[in-house]
């Protein structure tokens, strides 16, 4: 049913995999009442999350995401069960890569997915951003050491040696292994060297091997989005590109938390915005080239 479904194009949601066959078959019976059975399905996660049953509860995310894609917020509880609950069930001393693991599922969980589904929501791109912010760029998880060192690298492997390593990859040679790197940021890390210069025009230097501009990016993005949906009243009565106090109040508070993420990231940039070395000898420091933008 699922492959006569995708192969017609009979939908816009992907086909839900590995459902147990009670639930797969009350799927197709019902159809149209997918949101009914998402919403039983989310009853249920909820109360797994009550007794601390996160793994359990990340299966039924799993299913109600596939159920209900364009619902924004079954993402964001899903990512953070696996970023904030599940990850801390392990050593964040002795298996500091299994907590990353779960960490980066949940990054690519809103990224790769929820962003893809929802492309105007501003809770996800905040989301995304806090954790970048909190998550990676914080110092409260045991692991978090091993969360920048890790991003590091998968960026060191894009961006090269450089903090503004993106520059290379605007317009490079066809067929290049500059034109490779470029692929592989906006194929796997959903961004694009030419919005990474924006930020960096408007926010920087930043570095970006470090999370912290990847957390302003994020917001970024977000911030964008919402003011080209709000915006309507500039000068002349054509939009100007700022949103006035009734423009911020239109879009709700999602606006407000995606400047807070900046500054707030901002100022960890400045704090710990500058790799002193690469891996395997990871170490960052203070960003004082920061220090004009901070005041």
């Amino acid at each position: 049913m699922n492959n006569f479904r995708r192969e017609n194009n009979l939908t816009h949601t992907e086909p839900i995999e590995n459902l147990p066959p009670t639930l797969a078959f009350t799927t197709v019976v019902l159809g149209g009442f997918r949101g009914l059975i998402a919403n039983v399905l989310w009853v249920r996660a909820m109360q797994m999350q009550e007794d601390g049953k996160f793994f359990e509860m990340a299966q039924l995310g799993d299913w109600i995401t596939k159920l209900q894609p364009y619902a924004d917020h079954v993402w964001r509880v899903t990512a953070w069960n696996m970023s904030y609950n599940i990850s801390v069930k392990f050593d964040g001393i002795e298996t500091p890569e299994v907590r990353w693991h779960w960490v980066k599922r949940g990054i690519e969980l809103i990224r790769d997915q929820g962003l893809k589904y929802n492309p105007h929501s501003a809770h996800l791109y905040h989301e995304l951003a806090w954790h970048f912010q909190h998550k990676v760029g914080h110092n409260l998880d045991d692991a978090h050491r091993f969360y920048k060192e890790a991003w590091c690298k998968d960026m060191i492997s894009i961006l090269g040696d450089k903090r503004d390593g993106y520059i290379d990859l605007i317009e490079p040679a066809k067929g290049s292994e500059a034109e490779a790197r470029r692929l592989r940021l906006i194929n796997e890390f959903k961004m694009y060297p030419e919005e990474m210069k924006k930020v960096d025009d408007q926010w920087g230097p930043l570095e970006w091997r470090l999370q912290d501009a990847h957390a302003i990016y994020w917001a970024q993005q977000g911030i964008n989005d919402v003011t080209d949906r709000f915006d309507v009243t500039g000068k002349d009565g054509e939009p100007d590109g700022v949103l006035n106090l009734e423009e911020v109040e239109a879009a709700g508070g999602d606006f407000t938390k995606l400047r807070r993420i900046i500054y707030q990231s901002f100022q960890q940039a400045y704090m710990q915005g500058r790799l002193i070395s690469s891996p395997p000898n990871f170490n960052y420091g203070y960003n004082g080239d920061l220090v004009g933008r901070v005041n």
